[in-house]
């Protein structure tokens, strides 16, 4: 089929779309976003930051009316494990390049993430929560469920 308007020819399956190219594009802006913030906390503060005691300040400060942060507050140690998490997942993020499995691993752990800041500390991160919706490949989450239920249908 031949395209007036760009003097392409193009098939169905040729187009950016089909190739993801538009869902890579928007990874790598990801990465970067992720990556720079994890960057940033360690010009600030180093590797202290990983100690907690900048999420529990900010839990103190602001999660009391929260679903969780006056829960959160009566676990210091829940602190450290947060902010050592935190920055993996934010410096780490270039790992999510390398293969599905791990680009699957980060985008649950930054969804994670603000949905954890929102039910903890209050701010609504809702639009990343969704942007990383459109970083998941749903066309091969679907065919790793219907082998798995395939499966699970053979052990019954």
């Amino acid at each position: 089929m031949h395209s007036a308007t760009t003097g392409f020819s193009r098939s169905p399956r040729s187009t950016r779309a089909a190739t993801g190219f538009a869902r890579l594009a928007f990874l790598v802006a990801s990465v970067g976003f992720y990556f720079s913030a994890g960057v940033s906390k360690l010009r600030e503060s180093g590797l202290r930051w990983a100690d907690g005691h900048t999420i529990e300040f900010f839990i103190a400060l602001r999660g009391q009316e929260t679903l969780l942060g006056s829960h959160v507050l009566e676990h210091s140690a829940l602190f450290g494990v947060l902010g050592t998490i935190a920055l993996f997942v934010e410096v780490g993020s270039p790992l999510a390049l390398l293969s599905r499995r791990l680009r699957l691993l980060f985008v649950l752990g930054w969804a994670s993430m603000h949905l954890g800041i929102k039910l903890m500390m209050g701010p609504s991160y809702s639009q990343n929560v969704g942007c990383c919706v459109l970083l998941v490949d749903w066309g091969n989450v679907g065919a790793w469920l219907r082998a798995r239920s395939a499966l699970a249908r053979e052990w019954l």
